[in-house]
C-alpha cells in the first residue's frame, strides 16, 4: 500500500510540473523529497505489471534506458555502472581466483555480467524472484546478454 500511495503521490507531481517535459520521478513521503528524471516522448518504451511489480523502461536523451520498479527508478544506462560495478568487483577482489559465484537478486543481469569479466569465473548461480524483471533486461539493456553465458545459470525462486 505505501508503494502504491507513492507512487500515486508522483505522479500527481508529474503532472502538476510547471515544465511541458514528460518525467518519471519518486516522492520520499517521510523527508518530503521528489526526483524526477525527463525521459522522451515515447516513453514509457515497455510497461507492465508482473507477478509481483509493476515494470517500466523509459528513456531519456541523457540518461538512456532507465528500468523503473513499482515506480521507483532502479538504474540507468548512464550511471549503472557507479553501484553495479562496486557490487561485483570488491567482493571478488576479495578472493584470489574465485571460481563459483553465487548472485541473488539483481534482476537487471547488471552485476552477473561484471562478475562474468572476471577470467577465474568458471560458474555463475543466479537467483532472481521475478522472471519478468530478467526478460524485460535481457531485451532492453546491453548487458542483458549476460544470461547467454554458457557459466551462468539463472534459477527463478517461486
Amino acid at each position: 500500500a505505501a508503494t502504491t500511495t507513492t507512487t500515486t503521490r508522483a505522479n500527481q507531481l508529474i503532472q502538476n510540473t510547471r515544465s511541458s517535459n514528460k518525467v518519471v520521478g519518486e516522492f520520499l513521503d517521510e523527508i518530503g523529497f521528489y526526483q524526477s528524471i525527463t525521459v522522451t516522448e515515447d516513453s514509457p518504451i515497455y510497461q507492465a505489471r508482473s507477478k509481483y511489480q509493476d515494470i517500466e523502461v523509459h528513456t531519456s536523451h541523457h540518461y538512456g534506458k532507465i528500468l523503473v520498479l513499482d515506480g521507483v527508478t532502479q538504474l540507468t544506462e548512464r550511471d549503472a555502472d557507479a553501484y553495479n560495478e562496486m557490487m561485483a568487483h570488491m567482493p571478488m577482489m576479495e578472493h584470489m581466483e574465485p571460481e563459483r559465484v553465487l548472485v541473488i537478486g539483481g534482476g537487471d543481469g547488471y552485476v552477473v555480467s561484471e562478475v562474468l569479466k572476471h577470467p577465474s569465473v568458471e560458474h555463475v548461480d543466479h537467483v532472481e524472484l521475478d522472471e519478468d524483471v530478467i526478460k524485460v533486461c535481457q531485451t532492453h539493456f546491453s548487458w542483458g546478454k549476460a544470461w547467454d553465458d554458457p557459466r551462468v545459470t539463472c534459477s527463478v525462486t517461486r
